[in-house]
């Protein structure tokens, strides 16, 4: 019988050379998630004009262990029309992930309160994220 991982992926390989980097995903989850429509049924009627419609991507991460981290992808987004709400919803989905045999100084570091949060047009922040997410970035 075979042994799995988090999420029902392989389990880790004893055999994997060391010093090697690697990325395990110990666990994927919905951590909020929140969806209004508060002028149904009127705002599902055909309509003349295009809705405003309004999309935030925002990536943190949160170092839960030497090499566990929680990494949340949080969406946000609104639909107005003529000064009204269409729809409005929040997500936050968020992993942890185990990061080893990567240098400590390519790993993201805990965010200061007064740092703003990351944008989707933000360059990707530590080399390390590149290596393992290269299409995090945007290209201009």
């Amino acid at each position: 019988m075979a042994t799995t991982g988090g999420n029902g992926g392989p389990a880790p390989s004893a055999s994997a050379p060391q010093g090697q980097a690697q990325l395990s995903v110990l666990g994927q989850y919905i951590k909020d998630f929140s969806f209004e429509n508060p002028n149904a049924p009127r705002s599902l009627a055909p309509n003349q004009t295009q809705p405003a419609i309004n999309i935030q991507i925002n990536v943190s991460a949160q170092q839960l262990a030497q090499t566990d981290y929680e990494i949340s992808l949080k969406l946000e987004g609104k639909a107005e029309s003529a000064g009204t709400v269409l729809f409005a919803f929040d997500l936050t989905f968020a992993g942890v992930f185990r990061v080893q045999n990567v240098p400590a100084e390519t790993l993201p570091r805990r965010r200061r309160r007064s740092q703003r949060p990351r944008r989707a047009s933000d360059p990707c922040p530590r080399p390390a994220l590149q290596a393992f997410a290269p299409d995090l970035r945007t290209s201009k």
